[in-house]
């Protein structure tokens, strides 16, 4: 999974260096200028199971985000994703569920690569904070040193809107694949998501 993670994020950095900071906009429904504003539902590709034997794993994470276009190129965002599994810790405690909600802030700049009609590609930063319970169904304490905490994690993703300049309804709506590497907090390292996203500005 590290390698795929690690994949993408060169392929969608090859695409920003490929296209240059171009700065003509796009007079489409993909394009995201000033006062835009998109929601997306996505699904992620990993799971947050970080103990030895978990089962009941949510393999596909399911998140919501928002983001408004503060300029042409600048992209505000805000979201949050749930994932959770179970694990009985090699012991006769009973089952635990472990929850997590991360939630996120990011900034992002966004181009129009030249000549792809309906693709954008951005880079930016996620900062956000990792919710983290557990449950014991017999009632016992977590042995363990999972914990929530503070997130950081550089990304990249791409767009896509396959009718980008129809101003009806099917123009709104497009594909959307972000990968980024979370460098702090008990559940770091790569994920991948992917969804749907419909612009409602």
């Amino acid at each position: 999974m590290r390698k795929t993670v690690l994949s993408m994020i060169l392929m969608l950095s090859a695409a920003i260096s490929a296209s240059g900071m171009n700065g003509n906009g796009q007079a489409s429904m993909a394009g995201a200028g000033r006062g835009s504003l998109f929601l997306s539902v996505r699904l992620g590709l990993t799971s947050f199971a970080e103990t030895d034997e978990p089962f009941d794993v949510r393999d596909f994470p399911l998140g919501v985000s928002l983001e408004y276009g503060i300029s042409e190129h600048w992209i505000l965002g805000a979201g949050a994703i749930l994932g959770g599994w179970s694990d009985y810790l090699g012991m006769f405690g009973g089952r635990y569920d472990f929850r997590i909600i991360r939630t996120s802030l990011n900034l992002a700049y966004l181009i129009h690569p030249g000549g792809i009609s309906g693709l954008n590609v951005r880079a930016g930063m996620d900062a956000g904070f990792d919710i983290f319970s557990v449950k014991n169904e017999l009632g016992n304490e977590y042995p363990g040193d999972l914990k929530g905490g503070p997130v950081l994690a550089p990304f990249v993703a791409a767009d896509v809107f396959p009718w980008p300049n129809t101003r009806g309804f099917l123009g709104r709506w497009g594909l959307t694949a972000q990968a980024g590497w979370a460098l702090v907090g008990d559940f770091r390292g790569g994920y991948v998501v992917v969804g749907m996203k419909c612009r409602l500005l």
